[in-house]
């Protein structure tokens, strides 16, 4: 018995030092991307935003346009089922 429990000490040892290590490089490879000193770039920042205004121009009045075709769905929605059927005006 007690052979088995040090050979359960010893593979649990083993086996925690393993994981250990396998974290470590784990952490370090996704650390190293971020530890780039390259910093952010006048292009990047210049890029990003004209991102920003040709996402601005073009998903803006989408949006508009998709949230009023939804507030009258919904008002003609209320008006001819809910209004007519539950809350019945004589």
């Amino acid at each position: 018995m007690k052979r088995l429990l040090e050979n359960v000490n010893q593979n649990t040892e083993d086996f925690v030092i393993r994981t250990d290590i396998k974290i470590k490089r784990i952490a370090k490879a996704i650390l190293k991307p971020l530890q780039n000193n390259d910093g952010w770039g006048r292009d990047e920042i210049i890029a990003v935003a004209i991102a920003l205004v040709i996402a601005a121009f073009v998903v803006v009045p989408g949006l508009r346009t998709f949230a009023k075709d939804i507030i009258d769905g919904t008002k003609i929605w209320y008006d001819g089922s809910i209004e007519t059927k539950i809350f019945q005006i004589n």
